[in-house]
């Protein structure tokens, strides 16, 4: 496969865009608090790409489109993902009200830190909730660019852990993975190991069995061997005991010494989400478009690569679905139903119009971790969507009436209309 060139991969983030979306709720006010200063970075070089990011100042974002065409090959499935978590890193905001991140609400290493009002942010916060950026658009005002309604108060539920934000690249373009943390990056969750290093399949959590554990078991050579073979969007993780973290390869730049990988010379550029906040042009970032690393530094930091079928061409592109599993003849029944994807979920929305197509009341419901974690946003069931109230406040007794589902899903696609049901209230 081709290596992809960084600009023209940068000009193609900024240039497939597509447009709509939705908001939900109106925020509340938050505390104020004050945004850390700048972390300076001292081991690798933030790239000039960076500065790409910037290119979406002064313009509102547009809903993202990340399906594929079916067929797709391999180079445009690599590229998709590293364009979706491109927009993880650069998508630029505006809080509405001041948002406090604390240690309770999942604030990255423990540390709180915040959101001004008024001040322009790119990427999503460094946290645990693992909810990608199609989660956080929901509350983004596609005219202003201004985020209202996620709150000190309700901030635990929104933004991105480093894994979390490669799981979602990868999950705008892959339906055969089932990882979601640093530590199940693992061959039964999809993943594939990257060149001639070993990994047993047996390994279920690579928290327990480190990363420390199997680069040492492989040797620096067989290493340095696999990091040559990485192709652009493929992971790479490490979980050793100082601490774990997960990025996004860009491509590499291999170096040979005496007919052997130069550690020193040979780089790879990648995407990562960052837990500090840095400032370039006037907008603060929390991740990093383009970094680079040292393949030394990858062994000593006992970095694995990994990949997945769909960017190796053993599974073919799944085209995006969403089909109702259950009986659907009464609105019990479809409620006691299940919605399938290939692709995460991450909202489903229950919505009741009347018999001349008016909509009388809607409720939708946002896919969290626990089921991304679980496997239920593969299989959302529509059991725990509360509609009955709604429907005792919205409807008049023995009207007729339309409930719908819809779904959208991790490639960014709505799917509507997935099972309807006509009945008299």
């Amino acid at each position: 496969m081709k290596r992809i060139s960084l600009c023209s991969l940068m000009l193609a983030v900024l240039l497939m865009r597509a447009f709509g979306g939705e908001t939900l709720a109106v925020s509340e006010t938050a505390p104020a608090a004050t945004v850390p200063a700048k972390t300076l970075e001292t081991e690798e070089k933030t790239g000039e790409a960076q500065k790409a990011g910037v290119k979406f100042k002064g313009e509102v974002f547009a809903w993202p489109d990340y399906a594929l065409k079916a067929g797709a090959t391999t180079d445009e499935i690599r590229q998709m993902a590293i364009r979706a978590m491109h927009d993880e890193l650069a998508f630029q905001w505006t809080p509405e009200t001041n948002i406090l991140y604390t240690k309770e609400a999942g604030a990255a290493k423990g540390k709180a830190f915040s959101f001004s009002s008024g001040t322009t942010y790119a990427g999503l916060p460094y946290t645990t909730a693992g909810q990608g950026l199609l989660h956080w658009l929901q509350y983004y005002d596609f005219e202003t660019g201004v985020v209202s309604g996620i709150t000190s108060a309700n901030c635990a539920s929104f933004g991105n852990s480093c894994a979390a934000s490669v799981m979602w690249g990868w999950s705008a373009v892959a339906s055969s993975i089932t990882w979601s943390t640093c530590a199940t990056l693992t061959i039964s969750r999809g993943c594939i190991p990257v060149g001639p290093y070993r990994l047993d399949a047996s390994i279920t959590n690579l928290g327990n069995y480190t990363s420390d554990k199997v680069c040492a078991e492989n040797g620096e050579d067989i290493m340095m061997q696999s990091y040559a073979a990485i192709l652009p969007a493929d992971a790479l993780v490490n979980t050793r005991n100082k601490g774990d973290h997960c990025i996004m390869a860009l491509y590499v730049d291999v170096a040979c010494k005496d007919g052997k990988i130069d550690p020193d010379k040979s780089v790879l550029h990648y995407q990562d989400q960052g837990a500090s906040f840095t400032k370039i042009d006037g907008v603060l970032y929390e991740g990093h478009i383009e970094k680079t690393i040292t393949f030394a530094k990858l062994f000593d930091r006992h970095y694995l690569p990994f990949t997945c079928a769909e960017f190796l061409g053993t599974k073919a592109y799944t085209v995006p679905s969403v089909i109702f599993k259950g009986h659907s003849s009464t609105v019990d029944e479809v409620l006691s139903g299940t919605l399938h994807s290939p692709y995460k979920l991450v909202t489903v929305t229950l919505t009741v119009s009347d018999k001349n197509g008016n909509e009388v009341a809607r409720k939708k419901t946002l896919v969290v971790r626990k089921d991304i974690e679980s496997g239920n946003a593969l299989d959302f069931s529509l059991s725990g969507v509360g509609i009955s109230t709604t429907l005792r406040r919205k409807c008049t007794k023995g009207e007729t009436y339309i409930l719908s589902v819809s779904a959208l899903d991790s490639t960014a696609t709505a799917h509507e209309n997935i099972v309807r049901v006509e009945f008299v209230f």
